[in-house]
């Protein structure tokens, strides 16, 4: 779930992957797959509280150098049974530019037909970045959740736009950002050898929005996507936003990624330039709590 608002809209896109992990038993004789299994179970059972994990990424704007975001505040809405992260990159990242297919048959007079639009985050107001921002909330179809192997769709229980990757591309890129190695480091732990056992892949899957007022996912598990999957990862775009949180819940314990404006201190010119995310297990039961 990636969040990103304008002040005006209030709306939360996210952008989410699924991570799969290379097969740490394929080629492996019977025995040793089963020995690999049960290490592996182990080990995840005894680190069970290290069932998520997330940071935050300096984002320049378009047109702009910055100067990057102070980490020293990197933990700020999140609990503290989520690790801290001392090898989380601290460059910043290039400004996030996402394109998308658009049908403008409709188009306003005096305005240009064109096959494909795009928004640069940081939205940058005078530059048309929250016109941008609108336009994307209008393409992003009803998104559907999965139930009893069906895609439903039922707003009482999620409330949110989303866009499919045959839709629309980004130039984010969570590997040159350091995310995924970090992510494997943590969630991913080595049985045997790390050169074998810490593969991480991360697939784009949906750019989610969540808008006011009400946009929400109640508590839910994600459907898998494929046998290697083993988690989620959600990137928060680097849009001002109110509300949205996002809790994970694991064997009773919880952490509450809470990314928005009104937590990381509105005053900050800065907080809308970062972006956040989280990493969780697949097994974890997680929700988007209401925007207001």
């Amino acid at each position: 779930m990636p969040s990103s608002t304008s002040s005006s809209s209030k709306t939360e896109p996210v952008a989410k992957r699924a991570r799969r992990g290379d097969d740490p038993v394929k080629g492996k004789p019977e025995s040793t797959k089963q020995e690999l299994l049960e290490d592996l179970r182990v080990m995840l059972k005894e680190q069970n509280h290290l069932f998520a994990c997330g940071g935050t990424l300096p984002v320049g704007r378009a047109g702009k150098a910055e100067e990057p975001v102070d980490r020293g505040e990197k933990a700020e809405g999140i609990e503290t049974n989520v690790p801290a992260l001392a090898n989380e990159p601290k460059a910043q990242h290039e400004p996030i530019t996402i394109r998308w297919d658009v049908d403008d048959n409709g188009a306003a007079d005096g305005q240009v037909a064109t096959p494909c639009a795009k928004l640069n985050l940081p939205p940058v107001p005078r530059a048309g970045g929250e016109t941008s921002l609108k336009r994307l909330i209008q393409h992003c179809q009803p998104a559907t959740f999965g139930r009893g192997g069906k895609d439903v769709y039922d707003e009482s229980y999620r409330r949110a736009g989303q866009m499919t990757p045959t839709a629309f591309c980004t130039t984010f890129d969570p590997y040159s950002a350091g995310i995924i190695d970090t992510v494997a480091q943590v969630l991913l732990p080595s049985v045997y050898d790390s050169t074998t056992h810490r593969g991480v892949r991360a697939e784009l899957y949906k750019l989610n929005v969540y808008s006011a007022p009400s946009g929400k996912f109640k508590p839910h598990v994600d459907t898998p996507r494929s046998r290697g999957q083993f988690g989620s990862l959600v990137v928060c775009l680097p849009v001002e936003h109110e509300g949205g949180q996002l809790k994970v819940r694991h064997e009773g314990q919880e952490t509450t990624f809470d990314w928005s404006t009104t937590h990381n201190n509105k005053d900050d010119p800065s907080h809308h330039a970062v972006a956040h995310w989280a990493a969780f297990y697949s097994d974890c039961e997680h929700e988007v709590i209401a925007s207001p």
